[in-house]
């Protein structure tokens, strides 16, 4: 197994206090990729919503598997994941992770509840964040996405704080 050599910082050496580096020394510490591995996570976002099909998505893992990588970010949409009132489908993400257990690499699960479903919207009108003018907030920029839900319900909102996954 490889080693992996990590500089972790400078520390005045006694010994060399009258050096010209004023006594500062490197220290470095070896390790193996599975030590590495368990002190630091080496992670990539894997997806968003609209993503890729999923022999690609599993592809990309084993590439990110070979280069290296130890984690991967799956990204969680409240839009998608619950797009009509109660019925909640994971099955996406739960094929996702595990193929990554299969590979070893681990999940992290990004949750974003800004990008809230229609149905919030139409159950209540009124939960959309309020500017300093009193009117609705409107994210309309060219790059969104549509299930970026910017800049999502607020959150003081009765109806909406119980109705949020």
């Amino acid at each position: 197994m490889a080693e992996i050599r990590l500089c972790w910082g400078f520390v005045r050496s006694p010994t060399e206090a009258d050096s010209s580096a004023g006594g500062l020394q490197e220290r470095e510490t070896a390790m193996n990729a599975q030590q590495f591995a368990g002190v630091f996570p080496l992670g990539s976002h894997l997806c968003r919503q609209p993503m890729p099909p999923m022999s690609e998505l599993k592809r990309d893992m084993v590439l990110l598997k070979k280069q290296g990588f130890n984690l991967v970010k799956i990204q969680e949409h409240w839009m998608t994941d619950e797009p009509v009132e109660g019925c909640c489908d994971f099955s996406r993400s739960e094929e996702l992770i595990a193929h990554a257990a299969k590979l070893d690499l681990g999940v992290y699960i990004g949750i974003t509840c800004e990008q809230a479903p229609h149905w919030l919207y139409e159950k209540h009108p009124d939960c959309r964040m309020i500017g300093r003018d009193g009117r609705p907030l409107v994210y309309e920029a060219a790059t969104t996405l549509p299930a970026d839900g910017k800049p999502g319900p607020c959150y003081d909102h009765p109806g909406a704080m119980a109705d949020q996954l």
